[in-house]
């Protein structure tokens, strides 16, 4: 069984620092309110690139989402787990489709799907232990 104390540090580092990573680039993306310069430093010019601006971001959403799915069934066996990467996946594409037909808020875009695919693929490569164990001690 996993530990309590593994579930934490796993939550830690692969759910909540990239989803709070991922909102900080989204929310900051455009201009860094007033109230928050003081913790930056203001360079003008050093341009993140357009990459790290809109797709890095809901890259580490998704990130994020496959890892807390996969740790509600870590304990299960591998085929939940697997079935867990795949929701994952889902749940991104459905995201977007609702995007490009107007359902909800936001811009339909190919290169975000990319994006999110490679980064449920960086997952698998990480976590392909946690993945493939029959039983996690």
């Amino acid at each position: 069984m996993y530990q309590r104390k593994d579930y934490l540090k796993y939550f830690i580092l692969q759910v909540f620092l990239p989803l709070i990573f991922g909102l900080l680039i989204y929310s900051f993306r455009n201009e860094v309110p007033s109230r928050l310069e003081f913790i930056l430093i203001r360079i003008e010019s050093i341009r993140l690139p357009q990459f790290i601006l809109f797709h890095l971001s809901d890259a580490l959403w998704a990130y994020s989402l496959t890892s807390l799915l996969v740790i509600i069934r870590v304990n299960d066996i591998i085929r939940h787990r697997i079935i867990s990467i795949v929701t994952s996946i889902l749940v991104m594409f459905l995201f977007e489709f609702f995007q490009l037909i107007n359902f909800i808020p936001g811009t339909f875009d190919v290169i975000d799907l990319f994006f999110m695919f490679v980064s449920v693929l960086i997952y698998i490569i990480i976590n392909l232990n946690l993945l493939t164990k029959k039983k996690i001690k």
